[in-house]
């Protein structure tokens, strides 16, 4: 199953106590609402409607599948560095396992 295409937009509507995620032709994919009978505030739904945008148009083009990969191959990456030093094998691996979850991550789901 794919999600809608980024861009999306976050739209408050302060007449249906409500934030509209929108798509890029302004169709609403998503609402988050407030009421008075909600402990959520106005700002705090704004500001999350703001994250979830921000990381939906953060991750496009990327598989967000393979991010744990590619943080396990920068903590690789790093370690070796510190550790052993970054020289033939070592550098080698390091580059490897790099390359490898960098093309897992842009491989979109």
């Amino acid at each position: 199953m794919s999600h809608t295409k980024e861009p999306w937009t976050a739209e408050p509507d302060e007449e249906a106590l409500a934030t509209y995620l929108t798509n890029s032709s302004r169709q609403n994919i998503a609402q988050l609402s407030w009421t008075t009978c909600d402990d959520a505030t106005r700002e705090e739904v704004n500001a999350n409607a703001t994250r979830i945008v921000a990381a939906v148009n953060g991750c496009a083009g990327l598989n967000p599948a393979a991010f744990r990969e590619v943080v396990e191959a920068l903590r690789h990456f790093y370690e070796l560095s510190l550790t052993r030093g970054m020289m033939g094998a070592n550098l080698t691996e390091a580059q490897e396992k790099a390359k490898q979850a960098l093309a897992a991550a842009q491989e979109v789901a």
